[in-house]
């Protein structure tokens, strides 16, 4: 009797173990996602081409809110350019959801940007996800749509 109550103890004992084990690494990696997303708009306001190359993968998809997608290159250009500017940009609201290396994130933004020379703030509802390759996670993809005020 005591031999079957030692065993079911010891399988009670590993899976609580395993369970708080993979909730730890799950806030871990959401947090690393989450920190990914503030590089990556910081990048965007400071124009800091270097690190938007590291965060945004080459096989980038950006769907801007008016409808137009572009590539890495065409949007790393753009900012460049200076046809696309960041003034600021202020998350609202952003939920993570992880399937093993990749993740979605869906928010809201506040966002001060100038396009085509003219300026503007607008919240938008977004959709990008992330994979994680090499060790690091990367941006592959972004949709956005413009809401009503």
């Amino acid at each position: 009797m005591r031999k079957p109550f030692l065993l079911l103890l010891f399988w009670w004992l590993a899976t609580a173990a395993t369970f708080a084990q993979q909730k730890k690494d799950k806030g871990t990696t959401e947090e690393a996602i989450l920190q990914a997303e503030k590089q990556r708009f910081a990048s965007m306001i400071k124009k800091d081409m270097n690190g938007l190359r590291e965060i945004l993968a080459d096989d980038l998809v950006y769907t801007h809110s008016n409808g137009l997608t572009e590539n890495k290159e065409q949007y790393l250009q753009g900012l460049a350019s200076g046809k696309s500017v960041y003034y600021a940009i202020q998350p609202e609201e952003t939920k993570v959801r992880l399937y093993g290396n990749i993740a979605f994130v869906n928010g809201i933004a506040k966002v001060d940007t100038e396009s085509n020379g003219q300026k503007t703030t607008m919240r938008l509802k977004y959709t990008d996800a992330y994979v994680k390759r090499n060790g690091k996670w990367q941006m592959i993809t972004w949709q956005s749509l413009r809401m009503q005020e």
